[in-house]
């Protein structure tokens, strides 16, 4: 028996729409068959089946392509470090000046 890492394994585009097309074209065999010999799962084989219709057109409504998956997650990480700078910025203590005549003197306690 061997050890299982918990790693997830990254498989190539190549691969995975190779994958797809050999669901495609083998009507008569079912997924867990094939996904055996490719030494994958499964669920990731009817995984990378279905983003392969998506990105064809042949899905339904609303589901994403790759590109706009790929679009989406460039944005979620563009406004997370937004974030994340604004947060910082708003931490940062304010940049004293040198008083002037006539300024109030700070409040203490």
């Amino acid at each position: 028996m061997g050890i299982k890492s918990n790693m997830a394994k990254r498989y190539t585009a190549e691969f995975k729409r190779d994958a797809a097309a050999l669901i495609r074209s083998s009507p008569h065999r079912n997924v867990t068959e094939i996904a055996r010999e490719l030494g994958v799962s499964p669920e990731g084989l009817r995984g990378w089946v279905k983003q392969h219709k998506t990105d064809r057109g042949e899905s339904r409504p609303g589901e994403l392509t790759t590109a706009e998956r790929e679009e989406l997650t460039r944005l979620r990480r563009q406004t997370s470090s937004s974030r994340r700078r604004s947060k910082t910025c708003a931490r940062r203590p304010p940049i004293s000046r040198p008083r002037r005549h006539g300024d109030p003197l700070p409040f203490r306690r």
